[in-house]
């Protein structure tokens, strides 16, 4: 699990809640990925969001590994 903040990667604050940050170079937008006790991991916490969304953070997608805004969509 990272706790390093990579662009488009999720990273968990308080375990176990995930967090991810867009892609883009410019961007600074952050979004809940999932909440405490949703995911364990980084591949749970990703599998939960493209089954249901993001839990706080609307019309973000995923594209080649990497999580981007809705301002920023591939």
């Amino acid at each position: 699990m990272s706790r390093r903040r990579t662009p488009g990667r999720p990273y968990r604050v308080d375990f176990p809640e995930f967090h991810v940050d867009c892609a883009a170079s410019e961007c600074e937008a952050r979004a809940l990925m999932t909440e405490c006790g949703k995911a364990w991991s980084v591949r749970q916490a990703e599998a939960h969001a493209r089954r249901s969304g993001l839990d706080e953070g609307e019309g973000w997608t995923h594209h080649r590994g990497r999580w981007y805004c809705p301002a920023h969509r591939p």
